[in-house]
């Protein structure tokens, strides 16, 4: 049976290149006149894929290597990735031009998220641009694309929030892997022996130490700081190649369920009312403490 695994990554600005006194300035720099690169932890995770894919076929599985992005970027960077070695390149865009699909795995079960959370739900309508927004469109997408293994980075940048696997994660009712650092297959039998879900072994960054976790598919797993930072070199034949493959283009109003952009999650701190505070450094202190002290007992 073939393996379908699927990297979602995002093409940001190198913000090495922004000046020092525009990151003193207070406020977020101007990006526009950066070069484009891979979010550096989602350039981790496709090169995590990629050396899943070898593993898995030298232990003689096919496997079917997906990246996809929500809007679009930089062509060098998208088709780069099918030199890499990826068989799909999807953007999740306005257009409706549905990508081919790979065969999906018959019967997959839902369940339920691994990680904590603060008590309680609420169903909210997200924007487009929020990290539960995007999480939402890659979601509709694995919907109807379905994957064994989805892969993320742990953030994108320094302004990322880092909540998008973990709300990937609760809308596909999947399984969340965090600060994933190398990913293979478990020791497997002969093909004609083998079960048709692929379990694999992740080594995850813990607090104190490196855990290594048994992982069943379908799950979502965030790489952090891996073994593999870098995407693979490829040869100028390989980019050539490369640019005769078209980057797909999906459109989430497309989801063969109609779904629109909003699902349950587990709730976050609410927004809680902003207070100027006046006086001398010891009245605002003061007053700074005692709504502290409110919102601790209205909790």
């Amino acid at each position: 049976m073939m393996v379908r695994i699927t990297v979602c990554f995002k093409i940001v600005p190198d913000y090495e290149e922004i000046p020092v006194p525009d990151w003193q300035k207070g406020q977020i720099p101007d990006t526009t006149f950066c070069k484009k690169m891979y979010g550096c932890f989602d350039e981790a995770a496709l090169e995590t894929g990629l050396r899943l894919k070898d593993a898995l076929t030298a232990a003689g599985r096919e496997v079917c290597m997906t990246a996809v992005t929500v809007g679009t970027g930089q062509a060098a960077l998208l088709t780069g990735l099918y030199a890499a070695g990826y068989d799909r390149v999807v953007c999740i865009t306005e257009e409706l031009q549905r990508p081919a699909s790979c065969p999906g795995p018959e019967g997959t079960e839902a369940r339920q998220m691994s990680h904590s959370g603060p008590e309680g739900t609420e169903a909210r309508q997200m924007s487009h641009s929020g990290p539960e927004a995007i999480a939402l469109q890659l979601a509709a997408y694995l919907r109807q694309e379905p994957a064994d293994l989805i892969l993320t980075g742990r953030q994108v940048g320094g302004w990322d929030s880092g909540t998008v696997p973990a709300y990937l994660a609760a809308a596909l009712s999947l399984p969340w892997l965090p600060e994933v650092v190398s990913l293979a297959p478990e020791a497997m039998p002969p093909v004609s022996e083998q079960a048709e879900r692929p379990t694999f072994v992740a080594d995850c960054e813990g607090e104190t130490c490196w855990e290594k976790i048994r992982v069943s598919a379908p799950a979502v797993l965030s790489v952090g700081n891996a073994e593999a930072s870098y995407l693979r070199m490829f040869s100028l034949k390989a980019r050539l190649e490369a640019k005769k493959k078209a980057v797909m283009s999906w459109n989430p109003k497309d989801d063969a369920e109609g779904r629109e952009l909003s699902v349950t999650y587990c709730s976050r701190q609410k927004a809680t009312r902003c207070a100027m505070l006046e006086g001398s450094a010891e009245e605002q202190a003061k007053a700074l403490y005692q709504l502290v002290r409110e919102g601790r007992d209205g909790a």
